[in-house]
């Protein structure tokens, strides 16, 4: 929000593009919420069915929220924040995990694959915030 601070005067259109996006992932992502809650009181499911499904929709949403992340930060920052694209690509590998597993279809080829993903993954990340240009690293 300091980024609109700065420009007090008048809204570029780029700011209302901005708010736009920014409204556009909270109407989302609260739509998403009351999807989730209607399904867990309203559908009959076994318990079983419902943390799974629970499960995936919440995973669901945090990954839409770092896809919303990564897009706002083109605004914030200028620039694309790769932390939040990859962070956006981890969640959505544990919830592929995580369907997997509720599926029974785990099988050790599968699960090393993912693992291995993940673990590139981990690695890219911590690659990417140890060289940030926002980050100054004394030797």
């Amino acid at each position: 929000m300091d980024y609109l601070l700065r420009y007090r005067a008048l809204l570029k259109p780029s700011d209302v593009l901005y708010l736009a996006i920014r409204s556009i992932m909270y109407l989302i992502i609260a739509l998403g919420l009351f999807l989730l809650i209607k399904e867990m009181f309203y559908r009959e499911l076994s318990f079983e069915n419902l943390v799974k499904n629970t499960t995936i929709r919440v995973l669901e949403l945090v990954i839409l929220y770092e896809i919303f992340r990564a897009v706002l930060s083109i605004f914030e920052y200028q620039r694309v924040k790769l932390t939040f694209l990859v962070d956006a690509c981890i969640s959505f590998m544990i919830r592929e995990l995580i369907i997997v597993i509720y599926s029974g279809k785990l099988n050790p080829e599968l699960s090393l694959s993912l693992g291995a993903v993940l673990l590139v993954l981990a690695l890219l990340r911590i690659v990417v915030v140890r060289f940030s240009p926002e980050v100054k690293h004394e030797v």
